[in-house]
């Protein structure tokens, strides 16, 4: 008896478990929809694979603008992401030091131009005297010619003729004192002219240095850093300090980015 329980236990199960499986399987075959295709023209054409990457966004053309002179800065008209046009001013330098130095420069100038008029007007004078000389020195030479014609008739003493003699030789060596001051004031005057070149081209220097406190946009653009303010001293001995970066168009940019060498393909 022990034994037909077992064995019907076990049909019963199988049982059970047959119709488990049917039941799954029917139910899979139910729920599965037909296969569909999809067809198409096969053509040629660039693959796109995209890759995203953390980098940075630089201007293509970015000019730094500095100062060629050192001073305090007055007065700051633009800050960042200011639109800025060429030759535009951007800052200003206190010009009063620059300004007092244009005045000496223009003043030595003046100067030495008043002492090349003076020693213009003694080569005048020394001319003249010259002039005026000669003509002494003529006049001194027909009388000594005469005084002689006189002595070979004994009509005058030696020392009549003597004293013509020394005067014609006085005069013959003014002649020449006045030839060598003349010589000496030509190189006087070419040494004023000399140093009024020096003086002009130290007043040129002085206006541009002026002219270096107004400092000016060199291009058009987008200022985008800005390292100065109102008060700030700028020394420029060494090189030019950059008080404005300058980018010219941020329509034209350029990137760096770090791409894992996986996606380079």
């Amino acid at each position: 008896m022990r034994r037909v329980g077992i064995f019907s236990a076990l049909v019963i199960t199988i049982v059970f478990v047959a119709g488990v499986l049917y039941v799954v399987l029917r139910s899979n075959e139910t729920t599965k929809e037909p296969s569909s295709y999809r067809l198409a023209e096969v053509v040629s054409g660039p693959m796109e694979v995209i890759v995203s990457s953390i980098g940075k966004v630089h201007p293509v053309l970015i000019v730094d603008v500095g100062s060629q002179v050192s001073g305090q800065v007055a007065n700051v008209l633009v800050d960042y992401n200011s639109l800025v046009q060429q030759g535009e001013i951007i800052a200003l330098l206190d010009a009063t030091p620059f300004q007092a130095r244009l005045e000496m420069a223009q003043a030595d100038l003046a100067q030495a131009k008043a002492s090349l008029a003076m020693q213009k007007a003694s080569l005048e004078q020394l001319d003249a005297d010259l002039i005026g000389a000669r003509a002494v020195f003529k006049e001194l030479a027909r009388d000594l010619e005469s005084q002689e014609l006189l002595l070979k008739r004994n009509m005058v003493s030696q020392s009549i003729v003597d004293a013509a003699v020394a005067n014609h030789d006085q005069s013959h060596a003014r002649i020449d004192s006045l030839l060598a001051q003349t010589k000496r004031q030509m190189a006087q005057i070419r040494t004023s002219e000399a140093q009024i070149l020096s003086r002009a081209a130290a007043l040129r220097e002085r206006e541009t240095e002026l002219e270096n406190t107004v400092i000016r946009s060199p291009v058009e653009g987008v200022v985008i850093n800005r390292d100065v303010d109102p008060g700030q001293t700028v020394a420029a001995s060494l090189q030019a300090p950059v008080l404005f970066t300058i980018a010219k168009d941020l329509r034209e940019i350029h990137l760096e980015v770090s791409v894992d060498e996986a996606d380079i393909g």
